[in-house]
């Protein structure tokens, strides 16, 4: 099973406090004219996310040897800077960062905010996308976690995910990679049920294939899941989940 992710939000409010002095002292400083606003690709907004879940945040501008000094996850209903949850701090601009959602985060809608090194224009915010909670395992059964491959925590390389030759073609895949990979995490006498998986499926707008080079024509997809292994009394055939919750409830 996959270990617990830590909670964020300690070091997010430390790192608030420290993203408002650095705004506020970058107005003062000569503009070093490295940075611009970001134009966000991933998430692009409206996309439904899962908490808990891998993903590859990206981005184009920002300046090409600029740095980002704060990357920081913002609630809409509750913006507070003691809420925020630090993506990223003091990292090149390298146009993308790898990302685990906090399991603990309020079901909801976001927003991402950064902040560029010596840019008095900024913070930049995001597109709107939706955070929700991760499936409940019930008794009897218990939850894994898998994620596509990922971007290199150097940033020295760019984000790696399944490729094919149409959007939908690389979605199927990805999503099958997570699939074999949830269920070969149950252990002896239990399976994964299919009726508590949830997968995250994102098309990258610049990224490279896993075991391929990448090209003009070739999609690239990451993916994220989780779901619950359960006791082999579980039917393993599509079903609800709430039908489920009758057997142990």
């Amino acid at each position: 099973m996959k270990p617990p992710i830590r909670s964020t939000r300690g070091a997010a409010a430390a790192l608030g406090l420290a993203f408002v002095t650095a705004v506020l002292l970058s107005a003062a400083l000569p503009s070093a004219a490295l940075a611009s606003a970001p134009t966000w690709m991933v998430p692009a907004g409206g996309e439904t996310w899962t908490a808990g879940t891998h993903h590859t945040i990206e981005w184009s501008g920002g300046g090409a040897n600029a740095t980002i000094f704060a990357l920081v996850l913002v609630e809409v209903a509750n913006p507070a800077l003691s809420n925020w949850v630090t993506v990223g701090a003091f990292f090149p601009n390298n146009g993308y960062i790898g990302f685990t959602i906090p399991v603990n985060v309020n079901p909801g809608a976001y927003y991402l905010m950064m902040g560029i090194d010596q840019d008095p224009g900024g913070p930049y915010n995001g597109p709107i996308f939706n955070i929700q909670a991760a499936p409940e395992c019930l008794s009897g059964c218990y939850q894994v976690w898998a994620n596509f491959p990922g971007p290199s925590p150097s940033f020295t390389a760019p984000p790696i995910g399944q490729c094919a030759t149409s959007p939908s073609q690389a979605e199927a895949m990805a999503v099958a990679y997570i699939q074999n990979q949830l269920a070969g995490q149950c252990g002896e006498g239990y399976s994964l049920n299919p009726g508590s998986v949830v997968i995250d499926v994102t098309l990258l707008p610049v990224g490279d294939c896993l075991f391929q080079e990448s090209g003009g024509t070739l999609f690239v997809a990451e993916a994220t899941g989780v779901g619950c292994c359960c006791q082999d009394a579980v039917p393993a055939t599509p079903q609800s989940w709430g039908t489920l919750k009758s057997l142990y409830r």
